[in-house]
């Protein structure tokens, strides 16, 4: 199921004072089964780009393709874009409404013309992929959750309807280090059971680490498109745009630059322990 953004243009506020051109003339392709970080300076166009990938908003110029379908087409039927992509935005956890957890999973699936035996099938493998336990929790009021649990349950608001692509707006934030690695496993999961996944973040850590492609925009344009492990190699460029560096990447960027010979394309902690192993080691001879 690719996707494929032809030309977008979209501006906010056309034709008045507050005019502000989100993305300009923008073309990617996204295949079946991709990882993709997007990443970029704040208001560089991220949240519109997954916003018309979604269709819940329709570019100016321009044609936004999913399976081989103009979505924005007029004979586009919008039950079929719902059963293919998922989005879940920012701190989802507060769109929780119902009275229990399997009620407000189910909620998304009422017109969805599946049989009663169907959404309850959908709703429990929901909650069990995101790692609760369905009849532990089926009955508990959302908001009597911790809130990494709300923010689980609000992406399996998402996956009961089993879309092939989910689109994650910085879904990371606000949550400690264990709900952080959790959310990361899920995804991974997710992907290698053959989900594509967009993930739009500030963290380049969690690009870093777990994203096969990364998207680098500017002022809406494209400025990076390509492999992870190429995506941050030019330190000084992603630094003068003010797009993060994860870490490994970071280390890695600094002990070259002292001399040491470390991959550029080292990006990842398991792969530059093996090095600050063979430096302790030589420092300690």
């Amino acid at each position: 199921m690719p996707i494929e953004i032809k030309h977008a243009s979209y501006t906010y506020f056309p034709g008045t004072i507050f005019e502000a051109p989100a993305l300009q003339d923008l073309s990617l392709k996204i295949d079946d089964g991709d990882y993709v970080g997007i990443m970029g300076k704040t208001g560089c166009g991220k949240s519109t780009l997954i916003q018309l990938i979604a269709g819940l908003m329709q570019p100016l110029e321009g044609q936004i393709i999913i399976d081989g379908k103009d979505i924005n087409a007029r004979d586009y039927p919008r039950e079929e874009l719902r059963r293919k992509v998922g989005i879940v935005f920012q701190y989802p956890e507060v769109q929780l409404f119902e009275t229990s957890v399997e009620k407000d999973v189910a909620f998304g699936l009422k017109h969805s013309g599946l049989s009663k035996t169907e959404i309850a099938e959908n709703v429990r493998w929901a909650i069990e992929t995101v790692g609760l336990d369905f009849e532990a929790i089926r009955a508990e009021s959302p908001f009597s959750l911790s809130g990494g649990e709300k923010r689980r349950v609000a992406i399996a608001g998402v996956l009961a309807a089993k879309p092939k692509i989910l689109i994650f707006d910085e879904p990371i934030v606000g949550l400690d280090p264990h709900g952080r690695a959790a959310f990361l496993e899920l995804t991974g999961h997710l992907n290698a059971t053959g989900a594509t996944i967009i993930m739009v973040s500030h963290n380049a850590d969690a690009i870093a680490e777990n994203a096969q492609r990364v998207i680098v925009l500017e002022d809406g344009r494209l400025l990076i498109d390509a492999p992870a492990k190429h995506a941050f190699r030019d330190v000084t460029l992603l630094q003068e745009k003010g797009v993060g560096i994860s870490p490994a990447r970071e280390m890695a960027h600094l002990l070259s630059a002292c001399g040491h010979p470390i991959p550029q394309d080292t990006i990842r902690y398991q792969e530059l322990l093996p090095f600050l192993i063979n430096l302790g080691k030589g420092a300690s001879s």
